[in-house]
């Protein structure tokens, strides 16, 4: 992961670590809530689908086989290497868009989805105020938005199992990292 010029982390994952992502955490973890979110944000034939922070693209192949070939979906990530390993995936025969980019300054005119969806992203996006407005700014009315966080941290005692363990073994930082997770509230 490296840092931005004003020390916060990016979420830069690099080498193995994308492939890493989706097989200790997408499939143990992910794989029955991205369903959900994608069956909650009701995307239908032809619809056009934004994922915001879409990671290794877990719910945006879910969502472009729901959009089908009539519809329009855009994969969107400030994280070239999980855009990468979400481009090696070829799980659906619907197309899909993968765009790098922040969102809190995204390159899509006003009005142009039908439904914005993010799972587990916005919790490491430091101008959250930011990217919910251009959510709302990318969206069509009427349009469809579906976020999905995580919890505080207290709620997960065995993620913060993980973190107190890696704090002692490995340190503070890494511990942080593991926490920034949950810190949405």
């Amino acid at each position: 992961m490296s840092q931005s010029s004003s020390g916060a982390p990016r979420w830069q994952l690099e080498g193995n670590a994308p492939l890493a992502y989706d097989t200790h955490i997408v499939d143990v973890f992910l794989q029955d809530y991205s369903r959900r979110l994608v069956k909650v944000a009701a995307i239908k034939a032809g619809d056009r689908v934004l994922d915001v922070a879409c990671g290794t693209g877990v719910v945006t192949r879910l969502a472009a086989n729901k959009a089908g070939p009539a519809g329009q979906v855009v994969g969107f990530d400030l994280n070239a290497g999980m855009l990468a390993r979400a481009r090696a995936s070829r799980e659906t025969a619907a197309a899909i868009e993968w765009r790098v980019g922040s969102a809190t300054d995204m390159p899509f005119a006003d009005a142009t989805f039908d439904c914005v969806i993010c799972q587990h992203g916005l919790q490491f996006i430091p101008d959250k105020a930011a990217a919910l407005s251009e959510m709302h700014r990318v969206l069509a009315d009427p349009g469809r938005t579906v976020i999905s966080v995580w919890r505080s941290i207290e709620h997960y005692p065995w993620q913060a199992a993980i973190a107190d363990a890696v704090e002692r073994n490995v340190g503070s930082e890494q511990a942080a990292q593991i926490r920034s997770a949950f810190s949405f509230g």
